[in-house]
Formats: structure tokens, sequence, C-alpha cells
């Protein structure tokens, strides 16, 4: 995705930031956090792809 549009990067640093956030906490609130925010990220890049779509 970064190869086509460097512009995405914001999407690339989310991601990361959501795995770091996943390995620093293992309670189930932050874990539950977590997917939600997974979710909405996914959700996103949904959007993303089909907005791209040629």
């Amino acid at each position: 995705m970064l190869d086509q549009n460097p512009t995405r990067i914001d999407y690339y640093e989310r991601y990361q930031k959501i795995i770091e956030e996943y390995n620093q906490g293992k309670d189930t609130v932050t874990i539950e956090e977590i997917f939600r925010k997974l979710k909405e990220f996914v959700q996103d890049l949904t959007e993303e792809a089909a907005r791209y779509r040629p």
C-alpha cells in the first residue's frame, strides 16, 4: 500500500501503534480497547481501498 501511495504512511503508523500497545498491555481491558482500535483501523482501510479503486 505504501509503495503505491506514500501518503498512506499514517495507516502504517497507526497499525504499528496498535501492535505496540498490544505487546505492552496484557490485561482484559487493554486488549478489548486494542481490539476496538484494530476493528476501526480495518474499517478505515476498507474505506480507503474502496476510494482508491480505479
